[in-house]
């Protein structure tokens, strides 16, 4: 469907994509950790957790911190993890 309007698109595999993002999201925290220090922030924090499904059927959970840094809002993803179980109420 994305190659229909431009045939020349280069999509890349699942895996490679897969791979890319694990190796961001490890190289992340090093990055922010030396950028932003949350746990000297004199200002509030907000958390933030949400849940949702992929369409495959696995269940995640991601949780965010935003915080107001010089003027500008920041967002930072703290984890995401697949819930093993989800028990519907």
């Amino acid at each position: 469907l994305m190659k229909t309007g431009r045939p020349e698109y280069y999509i890349p595999s699942r895996m490679t994509v897969s791979r890319d993002v694990k190796c961001i999201f490890k190289k992340t925290p090093k990055y922010l950790l030396k950028r932003y220090t949350i746990q000297d922030h004199k200002g509030a924090l907000s958390f933030v957790t949400d849940m949702w499904t992929s369409p495959n059927h696995k269940a995640y959970m991601g949780n965010t911190v935003t915080f107001e840094h010089n003027g500008s809002l920041i967002t930072l993803v703290l984890d995401v993890i697949e819930v093993a179980k989800v028990i519907r109420l």
